[in-house]
């Protein structure tokens, strides 16, 4: 059985040409392992394993209502920030399948301003710092993390914020945590 999909943003790790066939797996592979399509607010979808979109409640939960359903929109999250969710995403399984255990939970409060001495897994650690590196797009992150129930990226997400804060002077943590309103696009 094979169906034709028109996706616009791929999946990093999965190579699909636009108009491409994409053939379902057979009854024998296990379902987790078959793809889900994520569409952004902004229409673009993003082709993942169902266990890997699983780690999100809300994905989940959408998957226990319905175990045929091919495509799940996410309205409140834009293309650019989904596909950071989906890395991350990638980031945890990778850590999952080759420690078969979740990381640690953060420590609060945090006992340094690194991130990679606050985590266990150093490549999480590496992600949230080059995000941190854009105030809006962690906080946008921070805010996805919530509306698709990723405890583990809000976690991460609010560790790096404090990260950022923590053992500096109050004007300077105001600053941090100001974000620049971007201009209205028409």
């Amino acid at each position: 059985m094979s169906k034709n999909m028109d996706v616009v943003v791929f999946h990093s790790n999965l190579e699909v040409k636009e108009h491409e066939n994409i053939v379902s797996l057979d009854d024998n592979e296990e379902k987790k392992e078959s793809p889900l399509f994520l569409v952004s607010k902004d229409g673009d979808k993003f082709i993942v394993p169902r266990r890997i979109a699983n780690q999100t409640k809300l994905i989940s939960t959408a998957l226990e209502n319905d175990e045929k359903v091919t495509e799940i929109p996410i309205p409140g999250i834009s293309s650019s920030i989904l596909k950071l969710v989906i890395e991350f995403l990638e980031i945890r399984d990778t850590w999952v399948q080759q420690k078969g255990s979740e990381p640690k939970k953060i420590d609060k409060p945090l006992r340094s301003k690194s991130m990679k001495d606050v985590v266990d897994n150093k490549e999480e650690a590496d992600y949230i710092d080059r995000i941190g590196n854009n105030r809006q797009q962690l906080y946008d992150l921070i805010l996805a993390a919530n509306y698709i129930d990723i405890d583990s990226l809000l976690h991460l997400g609010c560790a790096k914020v404090a990260s950022l804060i923590k053992g500096e002077p109050i004007e300077k943590i105001k600053d941090i945590l100001s974000v620049q309103p971007t201009p209205a696009t028409s």
